[in-house]
């Protein structure tokens, strides 16, 4: 299951892979300070939801972000009783306009879970490199963020509240055009299909339909193997 989610470019104050210079976006690769180039300003990626912000989260203020002269430092926070007294003063977190960070490029950012004493820090999931690198040549502003779709045995509440990981530690995110093009195989499949039942209801069976049903059933069968 994919949710399409919010992608923000933000200024950031520590290191980084990415730098404006001249309003052009570079990316370093390598997480470095600021290049020899003095007017590079270092920058973050976050990807960002609507979903309920706990207390050890990391969150983002999208008023302060979209007045678009505060860097991260002074937006992005981790939510404590403190934080969430001052989101609550403001009408709570809709009306404080308060996201969920759920990603980043920033190596520095890192979740508290648990509670109490029995608590310990994580790393912030990062973004891959496939989407930085997409971005860099052609910003967009929506990703879709790969979820589970079925229970599994560690897993405490609903399956689309846990966000699939790939291999390297990143968060599985796609770009949305991906999305486009999936669509796209899923309506072709079902014409294909369509097409097969209507012959059988209309008893015109022939040796071609049967040999494009069998195919029909590998193409499907394949798409199932790539995508559930």
């Amino acid at each position: 299951m994919k949710k399409e989610h919010k992608i923000i470019l933000v200024p950031a104050t520590n290191k980084s892979r990415l730098f404006k210079i001249d309003d052009n976006l570079i990316d370093t690769v390598e997480i470095q300070d600021k290049p020899k180039d003095s007017s590079a300003v270092p920058y973050h990626l976050y990807i960002i939801t609507d979903d309920i912000i706990e207390n050890g989260d990391i969150g983002i203020c999208m008023e302060l972000y979209e007045a678009n002269k505060f860097n991260a430092n002074q937006i992005v926070f981790k939510m404590d009783d403190e934080q969430r007294d001052a989101m609550e003063s403001l009408g709570g977190q809709k009306k404080a306009s308060v996201f969920k960070v759920i990603a980043t490029t920033d190596h520095e950012l890192y979740v508290t879970i648990g509670e109490h004493y029995n608590t310990y820090n994580k790393g912030l999931l990062q973004i891959p490199h496939h989407i930085i690198e997409a971005y860099v040549e052609n910003p967009f502003d929506k990703v879709l963020v790969e979820y589970w779709d079925k229970p599994m045995l560690w897993m405490s509440d609903k399956p689309e509240t846990y966000s699939k990981i790939n291999s390297d530690g990143t968060l599985t995110v796609s770009l949305v055009e991906d999305k486009n093009i999936h669509d796209l195989k899923i309506v072709e499949l079902l014409r294909r299909a369509k097409f097969y039942v209507e012959a059988i209801r209309d008893n015109e069976i022939n040796d071609t339909l049967k040999t494009n049903s069998v195919s029909l059933s590998k193409d499907i069968d394949k798409w199932f193997k790539e995508n559930l």
